[in-house]
């Protein structure tokens, strides 16, 4: 299983990843590819969720996982290619939830691939989780302060902002 993880990283790294991008284009590139490989894991009863479900081995090689099988997966990817990040652990709708702070130019932001894949349409990857503050996240996510979350404040790597959307 650690081999297959193992080429299913460096497969999505060497596919995606050149020497020439800069951390935010990275992170961008690595976002992109994890949503548009994996497939969210539906179920009825979390009790029934799979375990390898919850594992970046769930998301990477079998192309399936819920949410914090999808932070695991971010965080290893971007680890992998020297990327510091941390996994938030709180709620959206009342449910559990995890997704990602990633940090980009010594800043942090919240990245949520999952919730970007959930709002998905055909094969278009969205990018409304994508390098948020707290107070833009909390309006649809509540965040675990149990844990250690870095305050993310910057709006500098804002997907939108960055792409000269907004």
């Amino acid at each position: 299983m650690r081999i297959q993880l193992n080429n299913a990283i460096n497969q999505i790294i060497s596919s995606n990843i050149t020497e020439d991008m800069t951390e935010y284009e990275k992170e961008l590139a690595i976002h992109d590819a994890l949503v548009d490989k994996v497939s969210y894991y539906n179920y009825e009863n979390v009790e029934d969720i799979p375990y390898i479900k919850h594992t970046a081995y769930g998301a990477l090689v079998q192309n399936e996982a819920v949410c914090d099988g999808y932070s695991k997966a971010f965080k290893l990817l971007l680890e992998k290619i020297g990327i510091d990040n941390v996994i938030v652990h709180g709620s959206t709708e009342g449910v559990a939830h995890a997704w990602n702070a990633v940090n980009i130019g010594d800043e942090y932001y919240h990245v949520d691939t999952t919730s970007d894949k959930l709002n998905i349409e055909k094969k278009h990857v969205i990018h409304t989780y994508f390098n948020l503050t707290d107070k833009q996240i909390s309006e649809t996510h509540s965040i675990n302060h149990d844990f250690n979350v870095p305050e993310c404040k910057s709006e500098k790597y804002n997907y939108y902002k960055k792409q000269g959307y907004s």
